[in-house]
């Protein structure tokens, strides 16, 4: 099955309960270029105040976009950056160039739309890894909040998501590669 989202309203499905530790596992095809969306964690279950979106950790979800400082260096990407949202907090694993909550992707392994991506996102105790079409891209430590929703959100265009997949792990885990997946 798919997942199918216009982006119009800028809406967020989320799951029906919490998670803390886990790894989540997606598809997502953009059905134009230039599109928005994001994956949230460990969110809040309803929106923050005045806007469309959840306090929680975003896994940035869009294609062909990125922008520059004037000195070159990136400001964001759609690569697969990770940072915090309305209120959460997080040290990024590589630091960004203004200071921001936000870890830039080490490499672009995405495709263009309409092609499928693969994520893979290793939540556990507060320390987050994303996986891009199969290589650990970016990530975060000393994460606040540490439990949440999984949102799924589409922001103005068009985006499909497919197989997903949830695997619930023990706390205090260490970051090790996970077990096989299946859906719970």
């Amino acid at each position: 099955p798919v997942i199918v989202c216009s982006g119009t309203p800028t809406g967020v499905l989320r799951t029906d309960r919490q998670y803390r530790n886990f790894v989540f596992e997606m598809e997502f095809s953009h059905r134009k270029p230039g599109g928005n969306a994001g994956l949230f964690v460990w969110s809040d279950a309803i929106c923050a105040r005045g806007v469309p979106f959840t306090r929680s950790i975003e896994v940035q979800v869009m294609d062909g976009v990125e922008s520059r400082l004037p000195d070159g260096r990136l400001r964001y990407t759609s690569q697969g950056d990770i940072f915090s949202i309305h209120g959460a907090t997080m040290v990024p694993d590589r630091a960004h160039p203004e200071g921001w909550e936000r870890c830039l992707p080490s490499e672009d392994r995405t495709k263009g739309a309409p092609a499928w991506n693969h994520y893979r996102v290793i939540c556990v105790d507060g320390t987050i890894k994303l996986e891009v079409n199969g290589k650990e891209v970016s990530g975060g430590k000393d994460i606040k909040p540490r439990q949440g929703y999984i949102c799924l959100e589409s922001e103005g265009s068009p985006i499909w998501f497919r197989n997903m997949r949830i695997k619930t792990l023990p706390e205090n885990r260490m970051l090790m590669p996970a077990p096989e997946m299946r859906a719970d």
